[in-house]
């Protein structure tokens, strides 16, 4: 680009582009922290960056849908009902973490 316009051109670019890169990061510093610590609904701090946990309350009302599919992993889910006649329904299969190397007898 610099065969098509001037030298400052470049430098203006860098040095706007710096100080552009600097007020991004300023800007996102201090909506992390209104956010985990001075945001009113959590002050005087959101502990879940410490814990790893989160209140039911604060994630049903900060993220609904993800409340909502967390509900629905979390109950059964309805079983089927066998068709009349057969008699020889098959019991539903054992619930456990599924690919476990641990041998539960050893």
């Amino acid at each position: 680009s610099l065969t098509y316009f001037p030298t400052w051109v470049s430098d203006a670019s860098t040095a706007v582009h710096f100080y552009e890169a600097i007020l991004a990061t300023f800007s996102i510093l201090i909506w992390h922290f209104y956010m985990v610590i001075f945001d009113p609904e959590v002050y005087p701090m959101d502990l879940a960056w410490l814990t790893g946990n989160a209140s039911a309350e604060h994630v049903r009302h900060t993220r609904p849908s993800y409340y909502r599919r967390l509900l629905e992993e979390a109950s059964p889910a309805p079983e089927a009902d066998a068709p009349k006649g057969d008699s020889e329904a098959q019991p539903p299969p054992p619930k456990g973490p599924e690919g476990s190397s641990r041998d539960p007898g050893a």
